[in-house]
């Protein structure tokens, strides 16, 4: 009798197995392709959040609801033309002298700052976070201007990553620096976005802040897919097939400059000349590094040039695509990781 009973709670225990799996298979198959988005203005860019998981649609919105009240939060940080953001009243403190014996900043700062600095020395100062001296006086926010030589001379005399140290929770620099965060903070914000995402459950799904992309887990099991934009031209000049945990992120002359008598003037200001930096109309860098890492990259190898940015890439295992404002196009490693399509 006992093995008869054991043979019979054997046989329900696998047909409710069976039953349970083919609702759950049902409802996959129901809800495979489909996705929840939801796009905001946060960071001064447009803000898309995808994901693919199998959640309510109720969770999905309470998750990224999180995110955007993040990013509305991290932007009171880092906003430099905000006077009442913490960036702006670091800089102010920077400018009395009250940083010369430390400023105390919070421990989101002090991060986004130290990372700052990691990658300051990474990329040889290409990329410089003091450039905010130089941002104001080209006022690329208001339309922009062209600066007088020595306007650009004296912002220059402050601008080195060099005259910055961060040590607990305190920020140190001599009157005259001026931090600017817009090369990194986007790509920080979104590490943190993908980390809240992570924490709630969520393993598919991509948050893009247009220059700036974070990929988790796959598109229903394929790669997600991430165009690149023609700088000189109407839609898309290439598709990136990423992988899981790559970030990716491009840095353009397309994405905020003016022109004077048929020149361009960008807002990739070079920190050693203090112009726009020459040679580029765009660069993506994809990479198993940060967002904020490969944000920062981006940059510092737009400001390097092909020639110097095909080694650093090649130096630091990058993936990177150079286009140049003739629309000739670099490629490195070679691969079906990237497709161009005009």
């Amino acid at each position: 009798m006992a093995t008869l009973f054991n043979k019979r709670n054997l046989v329900t225990i696998l047909a409710v197995t069976i039953f349970l799996f083919l609702i759950f298979f049902y409802f996959w198959l129901d809800n495979r392709g489909r996705s929840f988005e939801k796009s905001f203005f946060a960071l001064d860019t447009l803000v898309t959040v995808r994901i693919y998981d199998l959640f309510s649609e109720a969770k999905n919105e309470k998750d990224v609801t999180q995110v955007i009240n993040f990013l509305k939060r991290f932007e009171k940080t880092v906003n430099y033309f905000d006077p009442e953001s913490e960036l702006s009243r670091l800089n102010d403190a920077i400018s009395r002298g009250d940083a010369l014996s430390g400023y105390p900043v919070s421990e989101t700062l002090e991060k986004l700052l130290i990372l700052s600095l990691e990658m300051s020395e990474m990329s040889g100062g290409k990329f410089d976070f003091t450039v905010g001296r130089l941002i104001t006086i080209w006022d690329f926010a208001h339309g922009g201007r062209i600066p007088a030589q020595e306007e650009i001379k004296e912002a220059l005399r402050h601008t080195s990553y060099k005259k910055v140290f961060v040590s607990n929770g305190k920020v140190f620099a001599p009157p005259g620096v001026s931090i600017d965060l817009g090369a990194i903070a986007k790509g920080y914000a979104i590490d943190v976005a993908g980390s809240l995402l992570r924490k709630k459950g969520h393993r598919d799904f991509l948050i893009n802040s247009v220059s700036s992309t974070l990929v988790n887990g796959s598109k229903n099991g394929e790669n997600f897919q991430v165009g690149i934009e023609n700088p000189r031209g109407q839609g898309l000049i290439a598709v990136i097939r990423t992988r899981s945990g790559e970030t990716v992120s491009t840095t353009g002359d397309y994405q905020k400059f003016f022109e004077v008598d048929g020149k361009r003037y960008h807002h990739v200001l070079d920190p050693v000349t203090g112009y726009p930096a020459g040679g580029l109309a765009s660069v993506t860098v994809v990479s198993k590094r940060s967002a904020a890492e490969t944000d920062a990259l981006s940059t510092a190898i737009f400001v390097m040039g092909e020639k110097e940015g095909l080694q650093f890439a090649r130096k630091n295992r990058l993936k990177v695509i150079m286009i140049t404002p003739e629309k000739e196009i670099y490629i490195y490693p070679e691969g079906d990781w990237v497709k161009i399509v005009k």
